[in-house]
């Protein structure tokens, strides 16, 4: 059964719509073939091959940039579009009808009991042939099918190869050689330790739970600024309008044709994480890879590399608590190249000081509903000493988004489920709508453990939807649902039954066994989430369709969550931001009281000191520009009420602002020129500079240069470094066919 031109269409414009516009060139579901799983299409559109592993006739390659961003997106589209399944695709009668006996055809009742974690719903994989078989099964082939297609497949790519010399392109972008160890320069040291001088105010990177630091392009102690570009890891000693370039770690090349680039950090007294993204594009190769460098910084003139370690598939997520990381990423086996008695060619594989290890079966933890092949790997490493793995697991099924508590991770993957209910004597009614799997992982000094999971209907936008307070886990979703009727016969339509899409969003608070404990449901009927924020017993969250609603959430009773107040005003805020007491910061866009027009990049503050009486107390309508990267990356905002800061890129400046008084000021608007040129921000896929204070001078960071400005002296440039010249590396982590 295929997709009608009209319906690829629709789903085509869902996904792009989702993705922020930002697709140009790809054509997501062409010639939809619904006997294969949707989601290997999704991703074979985003990663530029087909579902079969050809690749696509425009050859297009997505950077590790917009991958994240449209896999995303793609997720959303799922919601919009019910035919499409991500993360668990409902096999046959895999799954139990959600809905309660008696429960509204188009609504999930407040009582909606999830379905938890036991040793019949989560278990560990028995061995690597039920795995196999399990991924056969998933994406409907038959183990002689497997071969044959297989077969062709090769005899394809050779012939392929041969017409467009395909092997030479390859060895003239990867002329690899040897492994290079990282190349380290640097000056003299002065023998004083890089521990954090407490005297200095310092602007940290905007980690969303305090405790749990995030990774970043660039990362500061308070004395050195750590910053990557295409070519250098670099340590700057700050030292106020006189930075000086003391060190820097050349990016890595691969070995035998593979490819390693340096594109986060993580910072600890003495430790520096160095996170590298590695692809090999060889026939036969692992493909992607996720790697880390520890270096020890404790002379941050002379890092020392004391480790590498490396994991399957492509980097996701990361947290560091203590000394411990969590390495989070996203692994697909080749399904073209998978043999049953080849564990590695469908087992994720880590290395550690040069020796692989596969994952073993008992870290492997299968979901009863196995309906993906993809899996989410969450390593905990020792970061202390040398760099260690402390804990290596597996999820079988990709999560979309990731929370991390300092206790907890919380994983979260979608699922499009159909449920059919028999109408009248001569129809049927199918529901569909998109399903969230959550599971909390216990962490403990880098050892993770299951604890529990559940299954709630709706969708969750991103990490800052979910929360964990005084162990009591809550979460903003938005529930899509399409209702259709199916007629045995031409009959009279029911009365009362409403075809089409509904959308509706909703609140639950969970316990720590992740039974709902709280809920609240048909919130905005035909808006869905655009921001959410969780700021102790309260819950802040933006929805839209043609004004923005910011609703304000009393948590105080888990059990008994309320709507405690609404504010509609145009436009709407794409991130929210505890700024001071009593005050909610939101970035977005405005628009017209209808909602169609776009009006500018939009800065609001709200008054939330009486959360039943929420108002705007200013905005400031940026008219001349167009988009800024915080709407998809809040790393790149900086926030800081004690110096009443705000500060971030938008189009081609960076914009660094005021609040006092009641209202917004425009301190400083730098230009990114060519002779400035920014950070490419490899993960979130776009152009990006970063700021960053400290004391009473403010940083701020491109590819090329570091440039140092006087905060008491209206923002006056007083100082500079080079950090080397903005060339594209020949060591890119993907190839890139000319998109951006």
């Amino acid at each position: 059964m295929k997709m009608n031109e009209q319906e690829t269409k629709q789903l085509n414009d869902a996904l792009r719509e989702a993705a922020g516009g930002d697709t140009e060139g790809l054509d997501f579901f062409a010639d939809f073939d619904t006997a294969k799983p949707p989601v290997e299409r999704i991703y074979a559109a985003v990663d530029g091959v087909t579902a079969d592993g050809e690749r696509s006739a425009t050859e297009t390659r997505v950077r590790p940039a917009r991958r994240r961003k449209l896999y995303r997106a793609g997720f959303a589209a799922a919601a919009a579009c019910f035919v499409v399944v991500i993360g668990f695709i409902a096999v046959g009668d895999g799954f139990e009808s959600p809905v309660p006996a008696g429960a509204p055809e188009r609504h999930i009742s407040a009582n909606y009991e999830t379905k938890r974690s036991d040793s019949a719903q989560m278990g560990t994989a028995d061995g690597y042939d039920r795995i196999f078989s399990d991924i056969l099964k998933i994406n409907g082939y038959s183990e002689t099918k497997l071969k044959a297609e297989q077969e062709q497949y090769r005899k394809d790519r050779a012939a392929y190869q041969d017409d467009r010399s395909y092997r030479s392109i390859w060895d003239n972008m990867y002329n690899g050689g040897g492994r290079e160890e990282a190349t380290i320069s640097g000056a003299e040291s002065d023998g004083i330790n890089s521990s954090v001088n407490s005297e200095t105010d310092f602007s940290d990177t905007n980690n969303q739970t305090l405790g749990v630091q995030e990774a970043d392009v660039i990362k500061s102690d308070g004395r050195y600024i750590y910053a990557i570009n295409s070519e250098k890891l670099n340590i700057i000693e700050a030292n106020g309008a006189n930075p000086k370039l003391i060190a820097s770690i050349k990016q890595p090349s691969g070995q035998d044709g593979q490819n390693e680039t340096y594109f986060n950090m993580m910072l600890t007294e003495t430790r520096l994480v160095a996170m590298k993204e590695m692809y090999d594009p060889r026939d036969g190769g692992a493909g992607s890879m996720t790697g880390i460098d520890v270096f020890d910084i404790t002379d941050p003139a002379k890092p020392v590399k004391l480790n590498s370690l490396t994991q399957s598939g492509s980097y996701y997520e990361s947290r560091v608590i203590g000394d411990s990381l969590y390495l989070f990423s996203f692994y697909r086996g080749d399904l073209m190249s998978i043999q049953r008695d080849v564990p590695a060619s469908f087992i994720p594989l880590y290395t550690e000081a040069g020796t692989e290890s596969l994952a073993r079966p008992g870290d492997i933890l299968m979901p009863e509903k196995q309906n993906s092949s993809d899996y989410m790997l969450i390593s905990g490493i020792d970061i202390s000493g040398e760099g260690t793995f402390v804990s290596k697991k597996s999820v079988f099924g990709a999560a979309v988004n990731i929370y991390v508590s300092e206790r907890n991770i919380y994983l979260a993957s979608q699922a499009s489920v159909t449920q059919n209910e028999p109408g009248g004597e001569k129809y049927s009614i199918d529901t569909s709508f998109t399903e969230t799997t959550f599971s909390r992982l216990a962490l403990d000094g880098g050892k993770v453990s299951l604890e529990a999971s559940c299954r709630v209907p709706g969708w969750v936008l991103d990490q800052f939807s979910m929360d964990e307070y005084d162990g009591v886990f809550r979460v903003v979703m938005t529930d899509e649902r399409h209702v259709s009727i199916h007629y045995d016969e031409p009959v009279a339509a029911p009365d009362d039954i409403e075809e089409g899409w509904t959308k509706t969003n909703a609140v639950y608070t969970m316990d720590g066994d992740l039974n709902i404990t709280g809920s609240i449901t048909e919130i905005a009927e035909d808006e869905q989430v655009y921001s959410a924020r969780f700021m102790g017993e309260y819950a802040y969250f933006v929805t839209f369709l043609q004004t923005d609603p910011l609703f304000s959430v009393d948590l105080r009773d888990p059990k008994n969550p309320r709507i405690a107040g609404a504010l509609k005003i145009p436009g709407f805020s794409d991130y929210l931001h505890p700024y001071d007491d009593g005050m909610l910061f939101g970035i977005g866009e405005e628009r017209s009281e209808d909602g169609s027009e776009f009006l500018g990049v939009k800065l609001s503050m709200f008054d939330i000191s009486d959360p039943e009486q929420v108002t705007e107390q200013t905005k400031l309508v940026l008219k001349k520009y167009s988009s800024t990267p915080v709407r998809y990356n809040h790393k790149a905002i900086l926030v800081n009420s004690d110096k009443s800061l705000i500060a971030f890129p938008a189009d081609e400046k960076y914009v660094i602002c005021s609040y006092g008084g009641g209202g917004f000021k425009i301190e400083k608007e730098i230009e990114i020129t060519d002779e400035n040129p920014v950070v490419y921000d490899m993960w979130y896929g776009v152009r990006s500079v970063r700021g960053m204070f400290i004391g009473n001078y403010f940083y701020v960071v491109s590819a090329k240069t570091l440039t140092v400005y006087d905060m008491e002296r209206g923002y006056r440039e007083v100082g500079g470094v080079a950090l080397g010249t903005d060339k594209v590396s020949s060591a890119q982590p993907y190839p890139v066919y000319g998109i951006d």
